[in-house]
This record gives C-alpha cells, structure tokens and sequence, in this order.
C-alpha cells in the first residue's frame, strides 16, 4: 500500500509542468502558509466535511501536522495549569504536546460503561460524562479551559452520531469552553457508515471552535474519492 502510494506521489512530482516554481517559493513564505494552499485546502475541507459554510482561507491556518497544532492551541488558548476534558481512552501524545508548552493537564473523561440495551455500547461519550469530569476537575481546583474531541477516534474506531456531536458542542458552549476537534481520521470511514464532521451543522460557539485535519492518515494510503 504504501508503496502504491509512493508511486503514485513520484508520477506526479516528474510531471513536466513540476519544473515551474513561482518567484513567491524562493521567499519565505507566510507563517500562515501561502494563500493559494490555504485556498485549497478550505475548498477540499468544505467540499469533503460537507460544511454548512464554505470555509474561508483566512480561518485557515497550515501547520506542520496535528501535534503542533495541539501545542500551539495550548498556549494561546490557555495559561499554564489549567485543564481540557478528553474523553478516554485516548492517544496519549496528546498530553505531552499540550503539557511541553503550554503546561495544560488532562481531565479525562472516562467511557467505560455497561452495555444496558441496543442504543448502548462498552464505550460511550455522553454530556453527563463531561458534566461529571468538569465537576469533579472544579473540586480539585482545575479550571478547565478547553474540550478536545477527535473524531473519529483512533483508539476505539467509533462513530459519534451527529447528535452526540450537538450536545457535546452545546455542553461547551454552556461553560464558554474552546472546542478542539481533531477530525484527522475524516475520510478513513469505510463501508456504509456514516461520519459527520463538526462543521456540517452550524456551530453554537464558532469562535471558541478550533477544528483540526491532517494529511499523514487520510492520504497515507489509496484514496477513491468521486
């Protein structure tokens, strides 16, 4: 697979029309990546997230991959000590990049539950999880600045519904929390389900919402995308 991919990524970068740069690539480009990526990207983020508005290149921001985003959120989000929810379990680079620079710590939300009916599974996200995690963080004297969602998660290969997503972003919302979504997993959705991206509905809370994608797991591997 991997190689099949790195084929392809040659077959492309020999083309003959890859020989033209423009004078803009011999200049240090801005901290923000240059405009006609960004472009792109809000265009392909719009088109494959199924947004409710099309996305615009100057909410966009390019970074070199997730985890620096992460960091980077920790420190102009947040002051040193205060705490995120995060449903667990989780990918635990997480805490490392938010702890090295901007000194945050997790408030896990633990999702092991019985399975009582059919609508209920071993691991499940539910406001009354979050309620009870940002309470308990409140008697040890956290105070808790952000929720950090990823979606589909990569430990569990689940799908949250688009209501859970609702009430999720509502719950926030109610105590003024930033929304880190990590949707990096968006396209590696198989089969017949169905994934719904956060920016699909009309968020209760935009500015406080910070959604995240990546290139390294949705096109490392062989994409057919109509």
């Amino acid at each position: 697979m991997t190689m099949m991919c790195l084929t392809s990524v040659q077959a492309a970068l020999t083309r003959p029309d890859m020989n033209y740069l423009e004078p803009q690539f011999f200049q240090y480009s801005d901290t923000e990546s240059t405009k006609s990526f960004r472009e792109e990207i809000a265009k392909f983020l719009t088109n494959y997230a199924r947004a409710a508005k099309a996305l615009s290149l100057e909410h966009i921001t390019i970074m070199n991959g997730c985890c620096a985003v992460f960091a980077t959120l920790s420190t102009v989000l947040c002051d040193p000590d205060d705490g995120y929810l995060i449903p667990a379990p989780y990918y635990g680079g997480i805490n490392s990049k938010t702890w090295l620079y901007g000194g945050m710590q997790p408030v896990q939300v633990p999702l092991f539950s019985e399975v009582s009916d059919e609508e209920s599974h071993p691991f499940q996200l539910t406001a009354e999880k979050l309620e009870n995690a940002l309470q308990r963080a409140k008697k040890q004297g956290i105070r808790v600045r952000a929720l950090i969602l990823i979606s589909p998660p990569n430990l569990l290969g689940d799908i949250d519904p688009a209501q859970l997503l609702k009430e999720c972003l509502e719950f926030a919302h109610r105590y003024e929390l930033h929304v880190i979504m990590d949707e990096i997993y968006m396209l590696s959705v198989h089969d017949d389900t169905t994934f719904t991206s956060v920016l699909s509905d009309c968020l209760p809370d935009p500015e406080r919402t910070h959604f995240m994608w990546g290139f390294s797991k949705d096109f490392g591997k062989i994409l057919e995308i109509e």
